[in-house]
C-alpha cells in the first residue's frame, strides 16, 4: 500500500508495524485480532512485532473431481482415506471405457503433468503432515539444525513418497493412473485434458476454473475433496487430525515510509468485516484469512463451496509460521531446494529414500553459508 520507494530507508525499517491495528474495530464491531483466523496467531510476528499479514486464509489442499462424471459412472462418493482412494483408482481402471480398443475414450484416474510436478505436493506434503503431525512438521520448520533432513527424521514424509510411488511410478518412465502423454503436459494442458472429461480427478484445485472456463461445459459440476487420510495418520478424540503444510504464501503488508499509513490499516479493517471477506472469496475462490461464515456463498461455484466446506477446521504449518528467517524467506524447502521430485521418481525412477537423501545433501550444502548470512548458530 502506498506505492512509495524504499531504496533511500534504512532496510530494517522499511515496513510498519501492525500492532495497533491488532487492537483496531472494523465496522462490524470486531476487534481486527480476534477475526484473523486463529491459524495465524504467529504469522508475520519478528521479534514480538506483527509486520506482515496473509493475503488468504485456509483453503484446504484436495483432488479436484469432476461430480459429473462421478454420479454419470457410478462411482460413488469421493474417497476419504486412501484405501477408498486406490480402491476408486481400479474401478476407475476397470470402467468399459478403460477396456475397449478406442483408446481416445480412455478416462485417467489422475490428470497432471510432468512439466509442473509441484501439483503433486499437495498431496504429498498433506500425507507427511498426516502421518508427523503438527509439533513434528514445526520441529522442521523451525529448522534448528539441519538434522531435520535427515531421512529418518521424517518417516511421514518417506511413507507420503511411497503412497506416490505406489499411484504414479512403473519404473519405466512412463507414469500410471495418469493422463495419456501425462510428463510432457504443462498445467493448462493437464487442466484442459481434465475438463474436457479425459481424467476423472485432478491432484490440486489452483485455478483451473478461471483458466479452463471456455471448455468447461455447462452442465458439468466440478468439486473437491480433502486429501484422504494416509494409513497412520495422527489422531485427535479418535478423529484423524486435518491438517496441511503450506509452502509459502502471498502476503499484505505497509511500507513504513507510507504517506497513507492510516488510510492503509483503515482498508486493512475494511476487508476483515464479513460482508467483504464473502466478497473475497466470491471474486477470487479463494478464502479469506479472517473469521467469517463460509457457508451457501452467493454467486460462488461448487468447486469453491466444496473448498470452503473442506477448509473448516484445517491446522496449517509451514514457512509462514516460522520464526527462522531461513526458511520463512523461502531460503529453504521440504526437499531442500524448490524441487520438487515428482518428476525424477516417475523417469528416474528415484525411491524415496533416495528423494530424501538427495534432500538431505543439499541442505547441508545450503545450511553455512545461510547460517551465517541470517546470523544463525
Amino acid at each position: 500500500f502506498g506505492g512509495v520507494t524504499l531504496s533511500d530507508q534504512d532496510p530494517a525499517g522499511w515496513i510498519e508495524p501492525l500492532d495497533d491495528l491488532m487492537e483496531m474495530t472494523n465496522d462490524d464491531g470486531k476487534v481486527f485480532g480476534d477475526v484473523l483466523q486463529d491459524s495465524y496467531d504467529v504469522y508475520g510476528l519478528l521479534d514480538g512485532k506483527r509486520y506482515v499479514l496473509p493475503m488468504c486464509g485456509p483453503s484446504a489442499p484436495g483432488f479436484t473431481y469432476n461430480a459429473t462424471m462421478f454420479e454419470e459412472l457410478g462411482l460413488g462418493d469421493p474417497p476419504t482415506t486412501v484405501t477408498e482412494l486406490k480402491a476408486l483408482v481400479d474401478k476407475i481402471n476397470a470402467l468399459p471405457v478403460n477396456n475397449d480398443s478406442n483408446k481416445n475414450n480412455d478416462i485417467a484416474p489422475f490428470a497432471w503433468g510432468g512439466l509442473v510436478p509441484s501439483y503433486w505436493n499437495s498431496a504429498v506434503l498433506t500425507w507427511w503432515a498426516q502421518i508427523d503431525g503438527e509439533e513434528k512438521l514445526k520441529e522442521f520448520y523451525e529448522m534448528e539444525t539441519v538434522e531435520v533432513y535427515a531421512p529418518n527424521a521424517r518417516p511421514g514424509l518417506k511413507k507420503a513418497l511411497e503412497l506416490f510411488r505406489e499411484l504414479i511410478c512403473t519404473g519405466t518412465g512412463v507414469p500410471k493412473n495418469s493422463l495419456d502423454g501425462a510428463m510432457s503436459k504443462n498445467n493448462i494442458r493437464m487442466q484442459n485434458d481434465f475438463v474436457l472429461g479425459k481424467a476423472a480427478m485432478m491432484v490440486g484445485v489452483y485455478g483451473v476454473e478461471n483458466e479452463t472456463k471456455d471448455l468447461i461445459d455447462p452442465d458439468t459440476v466440478l468439486k473437491m475433496f480433502y486429501i484422504p487420510y494416509i494409513d497412520g495418520a495422527q489422531e485427535k478424540d479418535g478423529k484423524p487430525i486435518k491438517i496441511m503444510a503450506l509452502e509459502g504464501q502471498d502476503f499484505m503488508f505497509i511500507p513504513s515510509a507510507s504517506k497513507n499509513k492510516e488510510l492503509a490499516k483503515k482498508f486493512l479493517l475494511w476487508i476483515s468485516t464479513e460482508r467483504m471477506c464473502r466478497e473475497f472469496t466470491r471474486t477470487t475462490s479463494f478464502a479469506a484469512p479472517f473469521k467469517y461464515d463460509r457457508d451457501n456463498i452467493e454467486g460462488v461455484s461448487a468447486l469453491t463451496q466444496s473448498m470452503m466446506d473442506a477448509s473448516e477446521d484445517i491446522v496449517m504449518v509451514g514457512h509462514s509460521f516460522s520464526s527462522n528467517p531461513i526458511v520463512n524467506q523461502l531460503q529453504l524447502f521440504v526437499f531442500g531446494a524448490n524441487w520438487p521430485p515428482y518428476a525424477d521418481m516417475v523417469t528416474k525412477n528415484m525411491t524415496p529414500q533416495e528423494v530424501l537423501e538427495t534432500a538431505y545433501s543439499t541442505a547441508k550444502a545450503k545450511w553455512g553459508p545461510l547460517s551465517e548470512q541470517f546470523g544463525r548458530n
